[in-house]
């Protein structure tokens, strides 16, 4: 299995005060460039990424 590297609640942008987080995903050294985004419904305003 290829190795993943992880980064937590990075900051995408910041709005009205507020940080809007995100996870990132990094693909293992022989990926294809093949990647997939994941957006949870709720606007950034209920979702839970948890």
């Amino acid at each position: 299995m290829q190795s993943i590297r992880i980064e937590t609640d990075v900051v995408a942008t910041t709005v009205g005060g507020h940080d809007l987080k995100v996870d990132i995903f990094h693909p293992g050294e022989n990926a294809n460039g093949v990647g997939i985004i994941f957006m949870p419904g709720g606007g950034f305003r209920i979702a839970n990424k948890a």
